[in-house]
């Protein structure tokens, strides 16, 4: 129960700092085009790609991971905190770059922690964290579509302070009631290893061995290992050019709405909120499909889900119509395949580190995707931005079904046997 309500904290404070924030930028610093707004959440996000590296393959290495849930719930109340102080677009990347250094270790630490506690259905265990999440994103949606609209002379500050607050003390219920769980190394590490996972030669070609160097010497040959297993790879760079197909859009959905097509700052937070709310009914069940079906035919589904919804959406300008649209909850499958495969690819002994790296490659997305979004918007128009998530999925669902076809990379079935030696 505390790793879920700290779920439920981290996606309301996900919610305000990649939704809110740039669309507060935009209304109190004038002059500020779509590149300046987009760097709001791209310059922390590639900050986070260094960050989740460096935590998941700490927590590999320290085996324990209960101190860095900790550290990520810290990062995010801290960041509200110095949001609250800025007084420009420029500090205001400055801050968030800062905090994602260390928030950046919530996300892949967690995932970590459910999945070795429910090694035999990684997906349901996945899907049921991300419910948590998403009920964090349904509270912030709908708490800041009032509390940020400029109608009703709430401070922002107070707003920031008041969020921080609630982060604080979630912080120390976690810390009192979450039990220490240590990592080991057991047979289900060498199952993954034969099936499609990290490879037994994988440590030789890192160069250097489990028992010798130093700490720092150690982290990285196991980011070596994990960067260098063919399935993995192949992994990461579909979930990441597909997650910044969406970034290509949802980057700047927020003034998307509001200037492009007529939207109020409440219809924003309400396709937030609703989001949310059918993202939460949704989790549970793709857990169980990916669980039942393997996580890369829920993945390629789940990409060309995103694939027809681009396409719906470049296709009106109705508020409403396009509100439902994104209320279709594609990304719990999306989510939760993508956690599952690279939990079930990356073993036991480099779970964190794998969905560290995951974390990051995402975050990587999420910065390209919004930067290369608010260029197409500055040059183009807000209506291009659709037409190129678009293009983007089709490309990424094409390219993932010729190499899962074609080169069994990731294996069709990664995932779907129970792995063996659990917990």
């Amino acid at each position: 129960m505390p790793l879920y309500v700290s779920a439920v904290t981290e996606g309301i404070c996900f919610t305000i700092i990649m939704i809110f924030v740039p669309l507060y930028v935009r209304r109190t610093f004038e002059g500020t085009n779509l590149v300046v707004i987009a760097s709001v959440l791209a310059v922390p996000a590639l900050t986070r790609f260094i960050a989740s590296n460096f935590w998941g393959a700490l927590a590999d290495f320290t085996k324990t991971l209960k101190p860095f849930v900790l550290i990520g719930l810290t990062g995010h109340a801290a960041c509200l905190v110095g949001l609250s102080a800025s007084d420009s677009a420029a500090s205001v990347v400055l801050i968030a770059s800062a905090a994602s250094l260390v928030y950046a270790a919530t996300t892949p630490i967690s995932l970590s922690y459910v999945t070795l506690l429910r090694e035999t259905e990684k997906g349901r265990a996945v899907g049921d964290l991300m419910l948590f999440q998403s009920l964090g994103w349904f509270v912030g949606g709908i708490a800041c579509a009032y509390l940020f609209d400029p109608e009703l002379g709430i401070p922002v500050r107070s707003v920031l302070l008041g969020s921080a607050a609630i982060a604080l003390v979630v912080l120390g219920f976690v810390s009192v009631g979450l039990a220490p769980l240590h990592i080991r190394k057991n047979a289900a590490d060498e199952a993954s290893a034969s099936s499609g996972g990290i490879e037994k030669s994988a440590d030789r070609r890192g160069g250097v061995s489990q028992n010798h160097g130093g700490w720092l010497t150690r982290l990285v040959a196991d980011l070596k290992v994990l960067y260098r297993t063919k399935s993995l790879a192949a992994t990461l760079l579909v979930v990441g050019v597909a997650t910044g197909g969406v970034w290509v859009y949802f980057g700047n959905f927020s003034v998307y709405m509001t200037e492009h097509i007529g939207g109020s700052t409440g219809a924003v937070g309400w396709v937030m909120a609703l989001s949310a709310l059918f993202g939460m009914l949704a989790f549970g069940p793709s857990g169980r499909l990916v669980d039942k079906f393997g996580s890369v035919r829920i993945l390629l589904i789940a990409i060309l889900a995103y694939v027809v919804t681009y396409t719906l959406v470049s296709f009106t300008v109705n508020p409403l119509f396009v509100s439902v649209l994104l209320c279709v909850p594609v990304y719990p499958p999306f989510n939760v395949s993508s956690a599952a495969l690279v939990s079930e690819l990356s073993g036991e002994s480099r779970r964190a580190g794998g969905l560290g790296i995951l974390n990051g490659a995402q975050a990587v997305s999420l910065a390209l995707g919004s930067l290369l979004g608010g260029a197409i918007g500055d040059a183009f128009g807000l209506k291009a931005l659709p037409r190129w998530a678009f293009g983007v999925e089709l490309v990424t669902f094409v390219a993932a079904v010729v190499a899962v076809a074609l080169f069994r990379t990731p294996p069709l079935n990664a995932g779907r046997e129970p792995a063996v030696g659990s917990r």
